[in-house]
């Protein structure tokens, strides 16, 4: 007789009611025989905890926290994921919905991985389809290369089954970024990443979605979003060294931190970008660049911030655009 390990769903909530009740009722319908859900809240105060109450008390597979103050979403994802116990963990938001199939038929694809992931399909915030998936936006990666997650990531939260021996290397998550980036490329580091070709969640796009994959939402622009923008790029790259250096190894991560570590002071990053360009189908495959497109993004990311600001305060500002 076949057996099944103990799976985790690691699902936090906050101010969640408008759709919650949705997700809930897909993670009822999961078809894997051996299933923990652990409910997360973080103090909401609509009527999240209501609803999370009443399915506790429906469904005997359910552990059901409510923190005493609000952690934010990364902090609260960390909590649940130390309460856990299943051999494999799912992550879980509370606005989505889930097939039926989708923790079964990531365990079938887990033989040999640290971690499985799978496309979505887009719907609005009424859940009707929007007849796109990530896969229209992104290019998905396989097997162990972390250099792919260093700019850039295609394993959402939402879609990861990650095996409970990963736990010590991803715990605790950084202070800024993404915990799912994060996660992504620490998997990376340590063995293979699985993909699973499926729509396995209808991803609901909404006002406050934290991710913008369509782009529905307004760019912001001006030399205190740019430098933001690069400060953020800066301390990812800075993690991943970070990390990188702690498991004895140099490789591309602190070349890159290295190279753009002054681009904030210098006019010119010319080391930076020539690893840009040299690197580009390792470093650029997520987002699928042609090789103009490549170029193009290797040369914009050549200007430091000191020239960008000195020219878009300069006479020429109105009619250049390096950022």
């Amino acid at each position: 007789m076949e057996t099944y390990p103990l799976i985790s769903i690691a699902l936090c909530t906050f101010q969640g009611e408008c759709y919650l009740e949705e997700q809930l009722a897909s993670l009822e319908a999961q078809t894997y025989p051996n299933l923990e859900i652990i409910v997360q809240d973080d103090a909401s105060q609509d009527g999240t905890w209501a609803l999370i109450t009443a399915f506790k008390a429906r469904d005997p597979r359910v552990r059901a926290y409510k923190n005493e103050k609000n952690l934010g979403f990364q902090a609260n994802f960390e909590s649940a994921l130390r309460r856990c116990r299943g051999t494999w963990i799912a992550f879980c938001d509370q606005d989505d919905r889930w097939h039926p199939e989708k923790i079964a038929r990531c365990y079938a694809h887990s033989a040999g991985k640290v971690l499985v992931y799978h496309d979505s399909a887009f719907i609005d915030a009424d859940g009707q389809p929007l007849h796109t998936h990530i896969s229209d936006r992104l290019r998905f990666v396989s097997g162990a290369q972390p250099a792919s997650f260093l700019l850039f990531n295609c394993v959402s939260g939402h879609s990861m089954l990650l095996h409970r021996r990963l736990l010590p290397a991803v715990l605790p998550f950084p202070k800024r970024g993404f915990y799912d980036h994060w996660i992504a490329y620490v998997a990376s580091m340590h063995g293979e990443i699985g993909f699973l070709a499926e729509a396995l969640v209808e991803y609901r796009q909404h006002a406050t979605t934290c991710t913008d994959l369509l782009g529905k939402k307004k760019r912001l622009s001006g030399l205190a979003h740019t430098r933001a923008r690069m400060e953020r790029e800066q301390h990812w790259l800075q993690i991943c060294a970070d990390y990188e250096r702690s498991l004895g190894r140099f490789g591309l991560a602190q070349a890159l931190f290295s190279a753009s570590s002054r681009r904030l002071e210098n006019a010119l990053n010319i080391r930076f970008a020539w690893l840009l360009w040299k690197e580009r189908r390792q470093l650029l495959h997520i987002v699928q660049k042609t090789e103009g497109a490549a170029l193009l993004f290797a040369w914009r990311h050549l200007w430091g911030f000191g020239l960008k600001a000195k020219i878009k305060r300069g006479p020429w500002a109105a009619s250049t655009r390096l950022s």
